[in-house]
């Protein structure tokens, strides 16, 4: 039992347990998996876990089946400056404007203001975050027949959070 104390022996196993650790805990070089989509091959890492793939460029007609690329969330947004003192939210809302988003979002209504047509959608399953943007009608003309609680995909640019609402600019919608 001599080899127990010593320090090279216990360097080694520390290291083949932190090597091991890192390999099945955090996923620290596992292997890279490839999938064909669309005649390209692209390399997936191992993170079926963590949702769906991003840079996937498949498009379906139906919101479920269109894989959302990974980003900041409007309820992340919102818990985030929730957290923070009310003096600190504004300064800190700056912060995600010119992020560029893609989320998963349902038909909550319609207004006009100044001549332009905008959307007030909903994300996830709160009611009370809120994702607005404007839309144009004659390139999406099907919102016009599209009834609350329509699910969609809304892809823009934040330009301005508030309170339980997040404010995007240049959308592009997939329905």
């Amino acid at each position: 039992m001599k080899f127990l104390s010593n320090p090279w022996f216990t360097g080694i196993v520390a290291s083949i347990i932190a090597g091991l650790i890192l390999y099945f805990i955090f996923g620290v070089g596992k292997a890279k998996s490839k999938q064909k989509l669309n005649g390209q091959v692209t390399i997936i890492p191992d993170n079926s876990a963590k949702g769906p793939i991003p840079g996937s460029n498949v498009r379906s007609t139906t919101p479920t089946d269109i894989p959302v690329k990974p980003s900041v969330t409007p309820d992340e947004i919102d818990k985030y400056l929730d957290h923070l003192p009310p003096l600190q939210r504004e300064a800190s809302a700056q912060n995600y404007v010119g992020i560029k988003v893609s989320w998963a979002v349902k038909l909550k209504s319609s207004f006009t203001s100044g001549g332009k047509q905008y959307l007030m959608l909903t994300y996830g399953s709160s009611i009370f975050t809120n994702v607005m943007c404007q839309i144009d009608l004659a390139k999406y003309p099907e919102i016009r027949v599209m009834k609350e609680g329509h699910p969609m995909i809304v892809e823009g640019t934040i330009s301005s959070v508030e309170r339980l609402r997040v404010n995007l600019q240049d959308c592009t919608f997939i329905f």
